[in-house]
């Protein structure tokens, strides 16, 4: 009883944070954050003349910017999402502005499948969306110091790569997302061949990135006649900053927080607790922004670190072996990358239906390369901002890394079996998947631990059987705008469409794909086109160039 006591006590933190996100699930289950957004049923699809003020910087899209901004209807403040077709980016965060605009309600998803962009809205806030016919600036807002600081900072990150890399090249773009968190630039096919390698995280700012800010400075500051104590004292700062510059996105806060919780045992002389300071990162992300449990960002980055500090030493103690001091290195990067998989794999297949099957050998290569290119990229910052004369040297360097990196991407993307598609699982699965993963890597034995994995492997396996044939014959006739499209799926298991219409060829990917992908379907059967009207077989070339195909039939 003595020793179950003491451990509730080193541990007592780590219980009262999960009993505050236990709390924060079944609060969301009643509807609790939900109905704190203020509904504007009564104003949809009417004209309105608002004054707002902007909430946030702008978000600049293809052929509009989009910007929250809170105004009061009915009373209450509420938080909608502006979007402008015709502007010159003359708005800025805090500005005070008088719209004139249509109010239009939050999106909701038209097939199975598809992302619930308006659910993600709401999470967020936002009552809705005002498109903007015109604006005035009634008042231009005064940036507070800090505010000003970190964007002249962002703005330069930005700028020593963009002003310095050739223009319209991919490369640039790729550095911008991996060093300052900005993708805009990133070419649609670009991204895509990142997910298909398993990569995608390299494109996010996280966890590696504020690694390397604490490495980068700490040499900088070794420069400096001063004591350990002072040199991490100095590193707070740039931490601090970096995680704002890049925008305090869920993994970086996570990073950030679990860096300066290590600075700080080092300052006062204590025991370094990895899941205390996990608890503490999750803590202020969620007191702050309680809605960031429900989101893929969150959950992704705290799978994959605490899949690294549980998984990764119980599969390297099982290897004490002795190996030459590469092949160990070797060796603990495939572990390290293999926790990261099985501890994000359900919710990869939750958000994206589907799980890397190149993943461990891309992320094993990439990986490490990806060190070397964020070193570069701080070089090139330096540079731009204190030593131009050495900017051809440092932009040439950051160039060919990012081209080595984009080859590396594009070969390991186009591997056979570079994604096996799963179709979403359950939450009865994720449950059960995680709970035999915790109890298979309990076992002191490494022969049990053998037997737990094939025993989850078996679980995957027959849960996945399972959801694609269910006995059952079942019709869905999807919304495609404009035409028809039934899809079939027979007891026996055969797949077939009558007819995969649309308004355009685009209804290939953003219905048919997440559809399909949403069951784990990659083959149709038989597809049955009823007339030679485009409009009812406009997903055809979708559906051919994404999918296998057994028979199609024509009018």
């Amino acid at each position: 009883m003595h020793k179950i006591g003491r451990r509730f006590y080193n541990e007592g933190f780590i219980w009262l944070v999960l009993a505050y996100i236990v709390a924060l699930i079944v609060l969301d289950q009643r509807g609790y954050f939900l109905s704190k957004v203020n509904s504007i049923s009564q104003r949809i699809n009417q004209e309105a003349e608002l004054v707002v003020k902007v909430e946030a910087p702008l978000e600049v899209k293809t052929n509009r910017i989009e910007f929250p901004v809170s105004t009061l209807i009915s009373g209450r403040k509420t938080i909608l999402l502006a979007r402008c077709y015709n502007t010159k980016n003359s708005v800025s965060q805090f500005d005070v502005l008088k719209i004139t605009g249509k109010i239009l309600p939050l999106p909701q998803p038209r097939n199975p499948g598809q992302f619930d962009y308006g659910n993600y809205l709401m999470r967020k806030g936002y009552s809705g969306i005002i498109s903007v016919n015109k604006y005035e600036i009634i008042k231009k807002g005064k940036t507070p110091l800090f505010y000003r600081m970190i964007d002249s900072i962002r703005a330069k990150m930005i700028d020593s790569i963009r002003k310095n890399l050739p223009a319209e090249t991919p490369e640039g773009g790729v550095l911008e997302a991996m060093f300052v968190g900005e993708k805009s630039e990133i070419p649609p096919e670009v991204s895509a061949e990142f997910i298909d390698s398993g990569l995608m995280h390299v494109l996010v700012v996280s966890g590696m990135n504020v690694v390397y800010v604490v490495a980068v400075f700490f040499f900088a500051f070794k420069l400096l006649p001063i004591s350990n104590k002072l040199r991490n004292v100095f590193l707070i700062v740039p931490i601090v900053v970096y995680c704002f510059a890049t925008g305090a996105n869920p993994p970086v806060v996570r990073a950030t927080v679990l860096a300066l919780a290590i600075i700080l045992c080092y300052l006062l002389s204590r025991e370094r607790a990895l899941y205390h300071a996990f608890a503490l990162s999750a803590l202020i992300i969620l007191i702050f922004d309680p809605q960031a449990l429900f989101g893929a960002s969150m959950q992704l980055s705290f799978a994959a670190c605490l899949g690294l500090v549980y998984i990764a030493p119980k599969l390297a103690d099982s290897f004490k072996f002795s190996l030459p001091k590469i092949l160990r290195y070797i060796l603990l990067l495939f572990f390290v990358t293999l926790s990261a998989q099985l501890a994000t794999a359900p919710l990869l297949a939750k958000y994206f239906y589907k799980v890397s099957g190149i993943g461990l050998l891309s992320n094993l290569v990439v990986v490490p390369y990806v060190g070397i290119i964020l070193w570069l990229c701080f070089i090139q910052f330096f540079a731009y901002m204190f030593f131009p004369f050495a900017l051809p040297v440092t932009t040439w360097a950051c160039h060919l890394s990012a081209n080595v990196l984009l080859s590396m991407t594009a070969f390991f993307a186009k591997c056979p079996f570079a994604n096996v598609y799963t179709g979403a699982p359950s939450l009865v699965f994720i449950i059960s998947y995680y709970i035999i993963l915790i109890a298979v890597f309990k076992f002191k034995r490494n022969l049990y631990k053998l037997f737990g994995l094939a025993f989850l492997l078996i679980f995957v396996f027959f849960s996945y059987k399972i959801l694609q044939s269910n006995g059952k014959l079942t019709v869905t006739f999807l919304d495609v705008g404009l035409g028809d499209s039934v899809f079939v799926k027979t007891p026996d298991n055969k797949k077939i469409f009558v007819d995969c219409g649309g308004a355009d060829a685009g209804v290939g990917k953003w219905v048919y794909q997440p559809f399909l992908l949403s069951q784990g379907i990659t083959k149709i059967d038989k597809i049955l086109i009823t007339t030679d009207k485009w409009t009812h077989y406009a997903g055809l070339k979708g559906l051919i160039e994404f999918f296998k195909i057994g028979e199609i039939y024509l009018p």
